[in-house]
């Protein structure tokens, strides 16, 4: 798709290369999430970047918004949770970004999970009561919030810490009532994942 750039016949196409660039590496990105092959993401992290400030003009706020949380989500489940952070903050602070609430709610997700892996627990305090509070404001009902939230603050502060496999048996039934809370951002993957046995 990218030599298109350099076909003769598409060449009076308006912004091609933007769109060129958009369509790509969304697709690009979206299919090595589905494979879970996040470091095929990372080794095109700076062409996105670079693109996205070339383009910047020419991209919608949602491409931006997905490419963002893409690149974030890579860095996230490659354990890289400070890079993770970085991209999630330019995502969160963007003009308008929560207009677009299901990534900027995910995103809020995965900020508050980086700083949980990172041991950041007095700030995980205050992420989740802001969290709790703008789902209610936007009447979430979602289960999965409120056990993942409760999971937390019993691992981050309780003495007996609480048993990693019953909650993710809970996230495995509430994945199938709630398939809208594991669309973008897999709650599951991170459960199966290396972090929970890391104090």
């Amino acid at each position: 798709m990218r030599a298109l750039t350099g076909e003769p016949a598409f060449r009076n196409i308006q912004n091609l290369e933007a769109i060129v660039f958009r369509q790509s590496y969304i697709l690009e990105m979206n299919y090595y999430t589905q494979m879970k092959a996040y470091g095929d993401i990372l080794q095109t992290a700076s062409n996105v970047q670079t693109g996205m400030r070339t383009y910047q003009r020419e991209l919608a706020l949602p491409h931006v918004v997905t490419m963002r949380f893409l690149l974030a989500q890579a860095y996230f489940f490659s354990t890289a949770y400070g890079s993770c952070l970085d991209e999630l903050e330019i995502l969160l602070r963007m003009k308008h970004a929560d207009t677009i609430s299901d990534l900027h709610r995910d995103a809020r997700i995965m900020q508050l999970l980086s700083h949980f892996m990172l041991g950041n627990y007095q700030l995980c305090e205050s992420l989740i009561t802001s969290l709790q509070r703008s789902l209610l404001k936007q009447k979430n009902t979602f289960k999965t919030y409120s056990e993942l939230f409760s999971f937390l603050k019993k691992h981050m502060f309780d003495i007996q810490k609480p048993d990693i496999r019953a909650f993710r048996k809970k996230l495995e039934v509430l994945a199938k009532k709630e398939k809208t809370v594991f669309g973008n951002f897999d709650l599951l993957q991170w459960a199966d994942g290396r972090g929970l046995t890391k104090e």
